[in-house]
């Protein structure tokens, strides 16, 4: 039994270049922004999606890029879009992807948009204030104030595929699907695009598009017009007390190899029975933790590396 470390194929940059990086640092953080400020900047940037129904999006690009989920465009061709001003266009689905339930936008607007930075991943912890914004009903701007609770592990009720995505004690209303969800430094940290419970009233959580999705969801729409999905071609299991003896290692403190695709075994570097405890530089001790790092990676851009027993 082995127990492994996925790495990534990481550069040393900043070690060959330690000596250039300053040591000190002059600028003096950002004013804060009042929420009435904050409000007003991101409305503007948060758009109605007329296809399936009523959904909303949100402008990432000053050229007309939106993002929005998938099921606010179904499979059509072309959607409308309405800006907060009421200003209409007609916008390309440039590309659309159900697993992840997002898709891209494209409208032509002969003037350049105010839009919305996508944050990094990291951006986005538990206990961070955020602000939801949408049209319900297709109406005017709602905006919603909550704090992130946690990130979702696995529902009975709304099943497994929400793993790894956040949860938001922000109510949101039909219509708030594909809006934005915004930190105090105005960056796009999630889409809501899930409410629970209730359908007319405002429902009392909402989960949460991580940041690292759709800057990834992005990124490939973008070049490919399609989500490349990473794949390490195994099947895992958590290890909960009983399994973690068998292995002689503690309980949830990696993933085990419990079975392997046929395609991928005779090349791969890992083996039934081996226990994953990285990703890169990234601690994994549950199946959840191993599938959000999954979710944000590309097709080749990981491999197996040295094994630590």
């Amino acid at each position: 039994m082995r127990l492994l470390v996925i790495s990534m194929l990481l550069g040393f940059w900043a070690a060959a270049n330690w000596e250039s990086v300053p040591t000190s640092f002059a600028q003096d953080p950002p004013a804060p922004v009042s929420d009435k400020e904050l409000i007003r900047h991101v409305i503007e940037k948060v758009v109605v999606v007329l296809a399936q129904g009523l959904g909303a999006g949100v402008i990432v690009s000053p050229d007309g890029d939106i993002l929005t989920n998938k099921h606010n465009v179904g499979e059509h061709p072309f959607v409308r879009i309405r800006f907060s001003n009421g200003i209409e266009a007609l916008g390309e689905v440039v590309a659309r992807d159900a697993r992840s339930d997002l898709a891209l936008v494209r409208v032509q607007m002969e003037e350049s948009l105010p839009f919305m930075n996508i944050a990094d991943d990291a951006a986005l912890e538990q206990g961070d204030t955020v602000f939801l914004c949408g049209h319900p009903f297709g109406e005017g701007s709602v905006c919603m104030k909550g704090i992130v609770s946690k990130r979702w592990t696995v529902s009975t009720t709304l099943g497994s595929h929400y793993y790894g995505e956040w949860i938001s004690d922000a109510p949101v209303f039909p219509g708030f699907s594909g809006g934005a969800a915004v930190n105090m430094q105005e960056e796009l940290v999630g889409l809501p695009h899930a409410r629970f419970p209730g359908r007319l009233m405002p429902a009392g959580v909402s989960i949460l598009k991580s940041p690292g999705l759709l800057k990834k969801a992005y990124r490939d729409f973008k070049q490919h017009r399609q989500f490349r999905w990473a794949h390490l071609g195994i099947q895992v299991q958590d290890m909960p007390r009983a399994v973690a003896k068998r292995h002689g290692v503690e309980p949830f403190q990696g993933v085990l190899v419990s079975a392997m695709l046929p395609e991928v075994r005779a090349g791969s570097k890992l083996e039934v029975g081996d226990v994953l405890t990285h990703f890169g530089e990234v601690r994994i001790r549950r199946i959840d933790e191993l599938r959000r790092v999954m979710q944000v990676r590309d097709p080749g851009d990981s491999e197996i590396g040295r094994a630590h027993v």
